[in-house]
């Protein structure tokens, strides 16, 4: 089994960037989740309903990101996100620093809403049980590892195909039979090890085209007919560090179970 690609999400529910390697910290990739959107309460945005973010890609530069939707293009400077206060993802209540950059702005005109760009802080913590709470702003943990042979699987059963970015992973693998990930305990390459925590009960984020931001209720009804377990409807396994390090496409992983 080796890792087929590496994919960076600088902002919760933002576009992934790809990566041939990266570095492994103990929160998971550098920078990973480490930004995201918040309306005029400190409450998490998404594509759940706004999937038109799908369309604003992002860079990291060595000053900070850079967003660009079209031909318009903003910079957030990290050292301009200074402002503390407080915002939520999910039930939890976090530590950020809003920025004073135009950023807010950028995303506010595209999306019709008051909006901001807000940072975690590199010491908070989240009330996770996982990873002792060294979790960014991602739902539940820092790695989510899709198996490219799953999804192959289910494209045999879906009436309309779905791609492993539908999943947004961190981690996509090949060359294992599909869903053996269910059974890893732990799992890594030669230099980073991880621990698979749980599987990943999915949402209706997986109903947003990647590509298009077109919204269909099929991904997850079918997904729901083939992958229904006890806690919700299973895909994918989220996964902690054990130790810091880099990570490579083409790396060899070897599994524990």
């Amino acid at each position: 089994m080796f890792i087929k690609q590496l994919l960076v999400y600088p902002v919760k529910s933002l576009s992934p960037l790809q990566v041939s390697k990266w570095e492994v910290t103990e929160r998971g990739l550098k920078y990973d989740r480490k930004w995201m959107l918040v309306d005029e309460k400190g409450t998490f945005i998404t594509q759940r309903k706004y999937p038109q973010l799908v369309h604003i890609g992002v860079d990291i530069k060595e000053q900070g990101l850079v967003f660009h939707h079209d031909k318009e293009s903003v910079e957030a400077n990290f050292n301009s996100f200074n402002i503390h206060d407080r915002a939520k993802v999910w039930e939890d209540e976090v530590t950020i620093l809003k920025s004073d950059s135009h950023a807010d702005q950028f995303f506010s005109n595209y999306l019709n809403i008051k909006c901001s760009l807000v940072m975690m802080q590199d010491d908070a913590l989240r009330e996770r049980k996982y990873n002792k709470g060294k979790v960014n702003l991602s739902d539940r943990l820092p790695f989510l590892v899709v198996n490219n042979e799953s999804v192959n699987w289910l494209n045999k059963q879906f009436s309309s195909p779905v791609t492993p970015l539908h999943f947004r992973p961190n981690i996509i693998v090949d060359g294992v039979d599909p869903f053996e990930e269910d059974s890893w305990k732990s799992f890594g390459t030669s230099s980073v090890k991880m621990i698979a925590e749980s599987q990943c009960m999915r949402c209706k984020m997986i109903n947003v085209n990647p590509l298009t931001g077109e919204v269909s209720e099929k991904p997850l009804q079918e997904l729901a007919a083939h992958r229904k377990m006890k806690d919700g409807v299973a895909f994918g396994v989220l996964a902690s560090p054990v130790n810091t390090g880099i990570l490579r496409v083409n790396e060899q992983i070897d599994v524990k179970l």
